[in-house]
């Protein structure tokens, strides 16, 4: 039988965190009402608030509170078995770990500081309670099963799968004296002790989500189970949020408020680690959820829309109730005009997305141990960015989730922390199987090793330094050379190697190699002064692959010009040899997917500008001539060339543009 999200792409959300201090609260909230406005909007699937932030549940409870608009008047399951009525799915949500009532009613389970306060206690407005806490766990289960008793659920959607602070209560000590002995270790990144605590973390938050997972199939064993993955992308180490989580879940999803290339980053991520198809990406009505009566242009949230199908990701668009229980129909109006454009669409969201690098995004390690301002995470995402202005083919690999690694020109590690990964394995199988790989800065000591028998044996001083070209390396650096160099911000690490290397470029330092500000050279800057012999970007032979490592992280730039450097270096590594090959602005993304007949390739502005019109010259390769080329949106076959194994066509968008070359076999 078919999973209900299986062509499920528009989804929706209606934030209720409402306190009930005021009987005014929720007193106007109509489920009829609520439900014309999902139909106006063409919501597929209707995720609805059980319980939140606040901890009071809408609907009868017998270990919690139930919310004073909903005692006896059971809104809340009227309005449940309405959406199912008018064939729209429906997913609960449920507050994890956040829950203001239980903290207030519960002071043994609340999470508490190294001052051993809570939040609360020190002014804050979210309540937290522990994870670790057996007697909280069990109040959980109760939850799930009161809701099993009230709801028929196609899923259920558990929010807040992350550690808000760093949890000093007694049952994270227990826990962590019976599991690794002693104290809570002190911040320092290069302590083993530490590192220790940093997996900890994400293997109890884990830990913590198998078991309300496990919990939930008890009591609901058809209805999907999705944890808010937002926090792998939004946060930071300490909360504790990888791959662990997103593994228990039938497809990921979370809410996200970055730029458009951080939601294109968030839309390669969740496609690739998801379980199944469609993964969900979950956007807000209003720039941030504190300007409640704001709401993003139609321009804007169009485009938003726009990138996720781009992706064939699903939408969620989250609302915010009104305090007395009120929705703005206009918010309505302006969502369903422009799903009624994408409806069109969602019948071509087929085949498998084509990409020809790789950048590995490392969860478990987001952070710098060498004190470095950027990791991993920012330098992906930049990487990515980068990639996508350059308008080569990319997608976004993680741990436990690197699928066939030769079906990729070139992969990319950049900035890896040397925490013994076992997938760095993997990536060393791929390269002597005749794989290019890229990895920058001090990275994973096995890459060092093997692949360029090197070794770090310090770093600059200085907070600044430049790469300068070398002869074999001069075409990659643009106009820089060994006078003008490429300068970065920041120390550099100082490698040896044995003789079996091509340097393509050196380190310069500047005049003064210090961090004494007192003494310089130019006050404004520090202009480079001393030439070294110390390799800056090497390039090497390993068995039949190939790998460049570069000293500095040239693809975490964001200006232009880094980022053609960037794209030049991989040049080298994949003979610039693409699936598709663009000649149009950097605004403008193209994500290609391909299936045994057909390729399909969507276009979108990520100006979020409908007053720009950009003009678009794209090349595909096909193994034969295309039998012909429709425009997705008006139906219209578009004239195209056939040149030396690619269809070549143009075309100009504004915002969006999705077409579907038909080969039949032979792509």
């Amino acid at each position: 039988m078919e999973k209900w999200y299986v062509n499920n792409y528009r989804r929706h959300l209606l934030d209720m965190h409402i306190d009930d201090w005021d009987e005014k609260f929720l007193s106007e909230f109509d489920e009829y009402n609520y439900l014309e406005n999902l139909k106006k909007a063409h919501i597929q699937c209707a995720m609805i608030y059980l319980q939140s932030h606040i901890g009071l549940c809408n609907f009868p409870t017998k270990v919690s509170r139930e919310h004073n608009a909903f005692v006896k008047n059971q809104k809340i399951i009227n309005l449940v078995k309405l959406c199912r009525k008018n064939d729209i799915n429906v997913v609960g949500y449920y507050s994890l770990i956040h829950n203001n009532w239980a903290e207030e009613n519960h002071p043994e389970w609340r999470m508490v500081k190294e001052n051993g306060r809570s939040a609360m206690d020190d002014g804050g407005r979210y309540g937290f309670v522990c994870l670790n806490n057996v007697e909280y766990r069990k109040f959980l289960t109760e939850q799930i099963k009161e809701m099993s008793e009230y709801f028929e659920l196609d899923g259920l959607f558990y929010d807040m799968p992350f550690w808000p602070i760093a949890c000093r209560c007694e049952s994270c000590r227990k826990r962590w004296r019976e599991e690794v002995g002693g104290e809570f270790p002190k911040e320092n990144f290069k302590d083993g002790r530490f590192r220790t605590y940093i997996r900890k973390l994400q293997t109890w938050m884990g830990d913590f989500c198998a078991f309300v997972a496990g919990e939930t199939k008890k009591y609901f064993p058809d209805a999907t189970i999705e944890f808010n993955n937002a926090g792998v992308i939004a946060f930071g180490w300490d909360s504790g949020s990888t791959e662990d989580i997103s593994d228990l879940a039938d497809y990921v999803g979370g809410d996200l408020y970055g730029d458009l290339f951080n939601h294109s980053f968030s839309c390669k991520y969740y496609h690739t680690v998801t379980k199944n198809q469609p993964f969900e990406y979950m956007n807000t009505r209003c720039p941030v959820l504190q300007q409640h009566t704001v709401n993003k242009s139609e321009e804007r949230l169009e485009t938003e829309i726009a990138v996720t199908r781009a992706h064939h990701g699903a939408t969620l668009i989250i609302d915010a109730i009104d305090p007395v229980g009120t929705m703005d129909c206009r918010v309505y109006d302006k969502i369903g005009k422009i799903f009624k454009e994408q409806i069109p669409l969602e019948k071509y969201n087929k085949g498998e997305l084509v990409s020809d690098v790789a950048v590995f995004f490392d969860s478990h390690a987001q952070f710098s141990a060498n004190g470095y301002e950027f990791n991993n995470k920012w330098c992906s995402k930049n990487a990515v960015k980068n990639l996508t202005r350059n308008h080569i083919p990319t997608t976004v690999i993680a741990n436990g989730h690197l699928g066939d690694l030769s079906k990729y020109e070139c992969v990319v590690l950049s900035a890896l922390e040397d925490i013994n990964n076992p997938e760095i394995e993997k990536f060393i199988e791929y390269v002597e199987n005749g794989g290019k790989l890229y990895f920058s800065s001090v990275s994973d000591k096995r890459l060092i090793e093997k692949l360029l028998g090197g070794k770090i044996k310090g770093f600059t001083h200085g907070n600044y330094s430049y790469f300068a070209p070398t002869e074999k390396g001069r075409s990659v650096f643009e106009y820089f050379s060994d006078k003008y160099p490429l300068p970065l911000g920041y120390k550099l690490p100082v490698m040896e190697v044995d003789g079996d290397n091509e340097i393509l470029a050196t380190i310069t330092l500047p005049y003064i190699d210090s961090i004494d500000d007192r003494k310089f050279v130019s006050i404004h800057s520090n202009p480079p002064g001393i030439s070294t012999e110390y390799p800056a970007l090497i390039r090497k032979k390993f068995v039949k692959g190939e790998v460049i490592w570069s000293a500095g992280v040239i693809e975490r730039e964001d200006d232009d010009i880094y980022g053609k450097i960037f794209a030049n270096i991989l040049g080298l590594l994949t003979n610039n040899d693409y699936k598709f090959k663009v000649t149009a602005s950097k605004n403008v993304e193209f994500i290609e997917f391909r299936d045994d007949k057909n390729i399909y390739l969507n276009a979108v502005s990520l100006s979020c500008d409908f007053d720009c019109e950009y003009a678009c010259e794209i090349y595909v390769k096909t193994e034969k001539r295309p039998e012909k080329l429709v425009d997705l949106q008006s139906g219209e076959q578009v004239n195209f060339d056939y040149q030396d194994g690619y269809c070549v066509f143009k075309c100009s968008l504004k915002l969006f543009k999705s077409f579907k070359i038909e080969v039949k076999s032979g792509i």
